[in-house]
């Protein structure tokens, strides 16, 4: 598989306050990549940094070859990583129909791409085609859930980085968006995921990354972090992983 997103002993923080310390992953086409970790483990800060949104105090950001590190996010969109923030981040006076458009933004091509990628969005969500002229403010938390993606798939992106899609969001409606990303991840798209839900996305994840004090804990497949300790300290402590250690 083709390597897309490359990010080495990556660090940043806000002003003089490290949050991430030195992080190394890679993502390739067509993989779904879960950081997992405990509030406040440096999740978002370091999505922010591999897009551009913070800049690193050290290490590099990599996309499809290109070194991207320090980047404002206006260069990283153009060259194929998208990324979704928590909580959505819809402008309640839009209708869907311009979202979508909006996600167009300095895209070459008319009215012929914008038909085509809104298709490709509608396929994927079939509820967005029913409500093109309805306001974000008054769909579902699902239906804003799947136009941020959509709205984001509208530029064709190579590496999608989603930040806690589940929130507020009813079960059944976390599956069918996670069924959505699978669909993704299955026509090639390279996906970092962060989720609370940690169960579905290690189900969900090819491989991933436990997170803690901004720090990596433990990466490996899903079944490698499951069944190992960091991600049980991750989320109890310190103390729940020893005891596991010392229960085997």
């Amino acid at each position: 598989m083709k390597e897309l997103l490359t990010v080495t002993d990556l660090s940043s923080g806000y002003g003089a306050v490290p949050v991430v310390r030195s992080v190394d992953f890679t993502v390739h086409a067509g993989e779904v990549f879960a950081i997992v970790g405990g509030n406040g483990a440096g999740k978002t800060t370091l999505l922010s940094t591999v897009s551009g949104l913070l800049r690193p105090t050290a290490g590099s950001v990599r996309l499809a070859g290109t070194d991207v590190t320090g980047w404002a996010p206006e260069r990283i969109v153009p060259l194929g990583l998208v990324h979704i923030p928590e909580g959505r981040r819809l402008f309640t006076g839009l209708t869907v129909a311009e979202h979508l458009r909006l996600g167009l933004w300095n895209v070459p091509g008319g009215r012929s791409v914008e038909r085509a990628r809104t298709e490709r969005v509608v396929d994927l969500f079939p509820v967005l085609g029913e409500r093109m002229d309805a306001y974000a403010e008054v769909l579902s938390g699902g239906e804003q859930q799947m136009l941020a993606i959509g709205q984001a798939l509208m530029r064709e992106p190579r590496v999608l980085l989603l930040d806690e899609p589940s929130i507020g969001l009813a079960p059944v409606i976390v599956r069918r968006v996670f069924a959505a990303v699978d669909r993704l991840r299955a026509e090639g798209l390279a996906v970092v995921l962060v989720e609370q839900r940690v169960g579905q996305a290690l189900e969900l994840a090819d491989r991933g990354l436990v997170l803690r004090h901004g720090r990596v804990a433990a990466t490996g497949t899903p079944a490698e972090l499951a069944d190992g300790s960091a991600l049980r300290t991750a989320y109890l402590g310190a103390a729940a992983g020893r005891t596991t250690e010392e229960g085997r």
